[in-house]
């Protein structure tokens, strides 16, 4: 059951944006947000917490005073995706596997857009790169703005808002953190190199040579992260002074859960034990705790054995607002289906080399199910749509299943009218596609998921 508390922060949510992200503006004080509600001052300051946790608003105090708005519709979006991450704080092996899968379509695509005025945009990254190095923060600022501005060329308003996610959820792991300042130098030189190779690939529509440099960079970033052991993505900042308490409090109870590799179902600790690890207020710490209930990141049990749990995280809160926003994009179904076949054919190929027993037999059953006649279009088409999400959690890739999610939750927000024979063409090729997963034959699932998202193309969703 969703919380009362994520409710109410996700209707917060949706008088943002209804009202058309009035940045400096107020949408409520604490006592008129509370009656409008319903709801006692303590929830509603759950909620409060989860809009500031998201980056939609902040409670301003005093005279004065209220929720006020501080993002736009964009930059509340790529905070909400960049906070899920964190909240379910990924491996840095599934982070950084579909971050390049990401960048690739990003340059696959600036190159398709390429002209006079694109070339010209990129001018100014050929003078950064044949510049001095400068320090790393300004250095990663440059490599940022880089991948910004390549992921606007691609023509690809979806992607641009991935690429943006990730690059705000991967912020933690700045390069000061990760190399010793000989080591900085080297590691600068290296990336300048790369940029620059990619730099030329795009600018004069290499997309071999472009590809080839993305590559070289993308094993020299995942090198460097494996030999410093950082295991998982977490977006905690070493001093933590850019965080709430009761934030930073919930990334660090997500972070250690990656860190020991626990499992839904697995205990935490009581109240009590928790109180002393941290060393915080029992408010604090249910505030905390409560952040982390809104993504199911956690659950609070009672009773003999009870105290917190690892839960498996939840998305769904997150899909609502990133579909919200993607209605008010330029995107058409072209874009959609870009992403998926960056996506879905490598999540393929992944499930066809992971995929366990379990998992198998789920995806086995979503072809059974969806296959059972006579139900109402939304209904048929959520079940078809649930093959794709299963493939990709065969993946045994957290971050692929998630990206994917987005991308079905948008579909089947926005699908028109199948028609049977289309439903029947859509099953026939899925079920060519498990078989070979289920063979564990990876060349022909990713072949197979390649055909399929090009005969479904031209159909009106699936």
């Amino acid at each position: 059951m969703v919380k009362l508390s994520t409710q109410i922060a996700d209707e917060i949510g949706l008088m943002i944006a209804d009202a058309g992200w009035p940045i400096g503006e107020v949408v409520g004080t604490e006592p008129q947000l509370a009656r409008r509600f319903g709801v006692s001052p303590a929830i509603l300051g759950e909620a409060i917490g989860l809009i500031e946790l998201r980056g939609l608003a902040t409670m301003k105090t005093g005279r004065g005073g209220g929720l006020l708005v501080n993002a736009t519709a964009y930059d509340g979006t790529v905070t909400e995706l960049a906070t899920y991450l964190g909240m379910a704080d990924v491996r840095t092996r599934e982070l950084m596997e579909i971050w390049h899968l990401l960048q690739a379509k990003a340059v696959e695509l600036a190159i398709e857009h390429m002209d006079d005025a694109a070339a010209l945009a990129l001018s100014r990254f050929s003078e950064w790169v044949a510049s001095p190095l400068q320090d790393g923060e300004t250095e990663a600022g440059m490599i940022r703005e880089f991948w910004g501005l390549l992921a606007r060329l691609s023509g690809n308003p979806v992607l641009e808002m991935l690429v943006a996610a990730f690059q705000t959820s991967m912020s933690g792991l700045s390069m000061t953190r990760l190399y010793e300042p000989d080591q900085l130098h080297e590691h600068l030189t290296r990336s300048r190199a790369t940029k620059s190779a990619i730099l030329q690939g795009v600018v004069s529509c290499d997309l071999f040579t472009a590809l080839s440099a993305l590559r070289s960079d993308f094993l020299n970033q995942y090198d460097v992260i494996k030999r410093s052991r950082i295991d998982t993505m977490s977006r905690i900042p070493a001093d933590g002074e850019r965080h709430k308490l009761p934030r930073l409090i919930a990334f660090k109870i997500s972070r250690r859960i990656a860190e020991q590799s626990l499992r839904p179902g697995d205990r935490l600790g009581s109240e009590a034990e928790l109180l002393a690890q941290f060393a915080v207020s029992r408010s604090v710490l249910r505030e905390a705790v409560r952040m982390l209930e809104a993504y199911c990141v956690v659950e609070a049990r009672r009773g003999q054995g009870g105290g917190l749990h690892v839960a498996k995280p939840d998305p769904t809160s997150t899909f609502t607002s990133v579909v919200r926003f993607l209605k008010t994009l330029p995107a058409h179904k072209g874009h959609m289906f870009e992403l998926r076949a960056a996506l879905e054919i490598r999540g393929a190929g992944l499930a066809a080399k992971r995929i366990e027993g379990e998992r198998l037999q789920l995806l086995e059953n979503c072809l059974l199910e969806a296959k059972i006649a006579n139900r109402d279009p939304a209904t048929r088409m959520a079940g078809i749509m649930r093959i794709p999400g299963a493939i990709a959690e065969g993946s045994n890739n957290s971050v692929l299943a998630f990206v994917c999610g987005v991308t079905h939750a948008h579909i089947l927000d926005s699908f028109g009218v199948v028609s049977q024979a289309d439903v029947a063409v859509a099953l026939e090729s899925y079920g060519r596609i498990i078989a070979a997963i289920g063979e564990g034959d990876a060349g022909r699932a990713r072949r197979l998921m390649h055909q399929h998202l090009r005969v479904i193309s031209t159909m009106n969703t699936l």
